[in-house]
Order: C-alpha cells, then structure tokens, then sequence
C-alpha cells in the first residue's frame, strides 16, 4: 500500500506534509508509513479516501483495479455520505434543523446537500471548506483568525 499512497502523491504533485495538512493528521504519520515503520490503520486509509473520493478502495487496500473509481461509483459514495452526515447532523442537532441547499435546476447531475447550522453555536467558526468538482479535481480553503 506504501508504493500506492506514494503513486498518489506524486500524481496529486503533493508533499508528504500536504498530504498530512489535508488529512489533518501528524506529518511523523506519513513519514512512517512510507518508511514502512508502520502500516496505515483503517483510520488512515478512511482519511485518505475522504479526501480523495475519486480514489478507488479496491486499489488503495489490495491494488486491484484502477486507481479512480468509475463516475457511478463515485457518484453512489457521495449520495451515501451526504445521507450518512445528514444523519450525523441532525443527531447531534436534534433541537436545530439543519438547512439544507441544493441544487435541482439540472436534473442529470446528482443533487448536492449542503447542511448549514444556525449560527447560535457561538465558539464555533468554519476551519476548511472542500470543493470537490465533477471532473475528480479538488480544491481546499483553509480559514485563519488574523487578530
């Protein structure tokens, strides 16, 4: 798997420390993966197939099949999570109901949700938005405080 999460990197043109930026995790987690100190846990191979969705699971885990999984698949795995974190939301925010956006002008393209909380959860501000597009690219914004 180590010769995979490199394949990835390099097609991604990415560093072992972006790639623990995107993944939010401890950089010394990569470098001792690809050292094969260690091997991926199933938490690290989750966080890398969120990341990047486009990534076919049957090649990252046993190296079989393509590197990309096929549109329907990707199309299928997104329909699931955004059920799975609607779900998540509206059990964690059982007394707000979450406002959901998408779009419905275009009936070919799978609907997207967009779960927005009120914004009575003082404390709490946005930290990265992910923009995944249909054409497998991904974009991330990460937000700073600047006092």
């Amino acid at each position: 798997m180590k010769d995979r999460i490199v394949y990835i990197m390099q097609d991604k043109n990415i560093s072992a420390n972006r790639l623990a930026e995107l993944m939010e995790i401890q950089p010394s987690s990569i470098s001792h993966i690809l050292s094969e100190r260690n091997k991926p846990s199933l938490d690290f191979v989750t966080k890398l197939l969120t990341v990047f969705p486009e990534i076919n699971p049957d090649w990252l885990i046993f190296g079989t099949g393509h590197m990309l999984r096929d549109r329907k698949d990707l199309i299928e795995t997104n329909d699931a999570n955004d059920k799975s974190d609607k779900n998540e939301v509206a059990s964690k925010n059982s007394a707000h109901q979450p406002l959901s956006v998408s779009s419905s002008e275009n009936p070919s393209r799978p609907q997207v949700g967009v779960s927005l909380k009120p914004s009575q959860n003082i404390g709490r501000a946005i930290r990265k938005v992910m923009i995944f597009y249909d054409d497998y690219t991904v974009e991330s914004y990460d937000y700073f405080k600047i006092e």
